[in-house]
């Protein structure tokens, strides 16, 4: 089991080890994930890198805002695709990672984090790779479980 000396614990996050073994490298056989690009750019006013790998022919992106190399509990979100660099330039933390969905979330993150532990997925197997490439030691991924549903909108009308 991999475990970080420092304490942690939240009644809405998750945290996950990420492994270097995991990354993605340039020329990896069929069937894995495969390192694309790592490109460095500007986010609003702060340096960002949007990471871009392939698992069996299918793109996957992760926009990387702040510096999260070596740290610790980096928070991922996901966004709506094509408001990417857009949520990115608002980002208030020091660092986060942002994984593109293509439509918004009803409660936060669920699909992420119950996706994640299986290995099966090809969406599992990319998102683990952007995660252990960005450098990142562990993350903080939000979830709502099962067993909370969004509440009912009350009608006020009558």
């Amino acid at each position: 089991m991999d475990v970080v000396d420092e304490p942690f614990f939240s009644w809405n996050r998750r945290r996950m080890i990420l492994h270097t073994n995991r990354c993605p490298v340039p020329g990896t056989p069929a069937g894995g994930a495969e390192f694309v690009s790592d490109v460095p750019l500007t986010v609003g006013t702060r340096r960002g890198r949007l990471i871009t790998v392939v698992v069996d022919d299918d793109e996957y992106v992760a926009l990387v805002v702040g510096d999260v190399r070596q740290r610790h509990d980096v928070p991922v979100r996901r966004v709506v695709a094509e408001g990417l660099l857009i949520e990115g330039s608002r980002s208030r933390l020091d660092a986060e990672i942002l994984l593109p969905v293509s439509e918004a979330p009803v409660v936060p993150v669920p699909d992420v984090v119950r996706r994640i532990p299986d290995p099966r997925s090809r969406y599992t197997e990319a998102v683990q790779a952007l995660l252990a490439y960005s450098g990142a030691r562990s993350v903080t991924v939000e979830f709502a479980p099962a067993s909370l549903r969004p509440a009912r909108s009350l009608d006020r009308s009558a």
